[in-house]
């Protein structure tokens, strides 16, 4: 019965720890890439028709200076390790990752769902081991 404790204890503070997340794809046009430049962009499409998909790490939207004027430009490793600077302008759509926290739902997990799932395994275990009084 204690092991059992122990490991429910164990188990809330590690969903406690980590959080619910969600991840989402979102495909964007070149307009918005400037609201979303601190996502993970996953792949891109050029104004000439080529598609480069990046490793997971993910492409990032960043100023680079070119020449004497700065540049807006995505940056990243392609899924075959090449290198790749793409200058923003000549992106005619990105797919985005995005990433968020959501501390209502793990609130709730940890103290809704853990207590119900602990009652059912203790259900479960007092019909399959009754106690002798």
């Amino acid at each position: 019965m204690h092991r059992l404790i122990a490991v429910m204890t164990l188990c809330v503070y590690c969903f406690w720890i980590s959080g619910c997340a969600t991840t989402t794809k979102q495909t964007i046009i070149r307009d918005e890439l400037q609201d979303w430049n601190d996502e993970k962009i996953i792949s891109v499409i050029l104004e000439d028709g080529h598609f480069i998909l990046f490793d997971p790490a993910g492409g990032r939207y960043v100023q680079r200076n070119v020449g004497q004027t700065t540049g807006l430009m995505i940056v990243g490793n392609t899924w075959d390790k090449g290198s790749v600077e793409i200058d923003a302008e000549k992106v005619l759509d990105a797919q985005i990752e995005k990433s968020e926290v959501d501390a209502g739902r793990t609130i709730l997990l940890v103290f809704l769902g853990f207590p119900v799932i602990a009652l059912a395994i203790l259900v479960l275990l007092f019909i399959m081991f009754p106690p002798r009084f």
